[in-house]
């Protein structure tokens, strides 16, 4: 059922707000994958940047439209964008909007640009209760799955998800293209009519989109599940291995990979190398502790020996702390 954009601008006006207002608590963070990929995934899309302006905020009441559609491509609720950057308030709201319309066990993976971020936020934070949260999970789109962090991939990307199938993520840029048509009829509209055009235009592509279901999934089995699952049955058969033998495989991999001490960003490398040169110091300071030890349990030791000797042990001990410091602020898990 398509819903009317006013209805959604009267979500913005309570959901989004309060979501602004709120503080969110801390829960204990478990990463599906590391922290440092997920890093760089957020600072290379400009989706992830919530600061980032694309339009003038003077001249503009709304910068722009964020839309949740089906997997079938129907567009099923809209959100006004009226912060400089596309925030993640905007997500939020629209997927409490349709778990409050959804049955209580009905399970939904979301496929957005920045999923991965977007799927951190919700393990780290409250944002939305555990009878959400449980039957929630998040993907990358399949265009942009590919710029993503490798081990961002093998979480998020849709083509190494279980229960994906071909499903690409990509309906809202064929909605966009659809509404390309009304860009030049509203440059000159009032922010009323922006509305009503956007609303009458999104439920004339919903309803010509469900009564064209059927030839939806004629196309689907067609071109996606025969096609396709033809041309993946031959390469298993040319691999000459078992799909037991290669699933163990995949998954020893995927672990690996999936480690924080596999990867290991450029920053990391450089604070790495760092803590290895301290550690070459430590060795050569405790090297100086055991030899001036030695010398002390052969006969008596003078005051200039005692005091070399309480040196040395505040250095090592510096020097422990700042290996300590600098090894937690890598954030490597056992």
């Amino acid at each position: 059922m398509v819903t009317s954009i006013i209805a959604i601008g009267a979500l913005q006006e309570t959901a989004l707000d309060s979501m602004t207002r709120l503080t969110f608590s801390r829960k204990i963070h478990v990463p599906l994958a590391p922290d440092e990929a997920i890093d760089q995934c957020e600072m290379s899309y400009e989706a992830a940047d919530g600061k980032k302006q694309k339009a003038a905020m003077d001249n503009f009441d709304d910068t722009g439209v964020m839309a949740l559609i089906c997997r079938h491509d129907i567009p099923l609720f809209f959100a006004n964008i009226d912060s400089p950057g596309e925030q993640q308030k905007y997500s939020v709201a629209l997927l409490k909007h349709l778990f409050s319309l959804i049955p209580p066990q009905a399970t939904v993976v979301a496929l957005y640009d920045v999923g991965c971020v977007l799927a951190r936020s919700f393990e780290k934070y409250d944002i939305l209760p555990d009878s959400i949260v449980s039957r929630l999970r998040f993907a990358t789109t399949a265009m942009h799955a590919y710029s993503h962090e490798w081990a961002c991939q093998l979480v998020h990307n849709p083509r190494m998800c279980t229960g994906l199938g071909l499903s690409d993520g990509e309906g809202t840029e064929r909605l966009w293209s659809r509404f390309v048509q009304l860009i030049g009829i509203e440059r000159s509209s009032s922010r009323q009519r922006h509305l009503w055009l956007i609303d009458r235009q999104a439920t004339a592509i919903g309803l010509g989109m469900r009564a064209d279901l059927g030839d939806w999934i004629r196309q689907r089995l067609k071109r996606g599940v025969k096609e396709q699952g033809t041309t993946a049955e031959e390469v298993l058969d040319r691999c000459e291995l078992s799909i037991e033998d290669l699933q163990r495989e995949w998954s020893q991999q995927r672990t690996s990979q999936l480690s924080v001490h596999v990867y290991t960003p450029a920053r990391l490398k450089k604070e790495l190398d760092t803590v290895l040169a301290l550690q070459a110091d430590l060795d050569t300071s405790d090297t100086a502790l055991q030899s001036t030890r030695a010398m002390l349990e052969k006969g008596a030791a003078s005051q200039d020996t005692l005091e070399a000797l309480e040196a040395l042990k505040r250095g090592h001990d510096r020097l422990m702390g700042k290996v300590e410091a600098l090894y937690a602020s890598l954030n490597i898990h056992d």
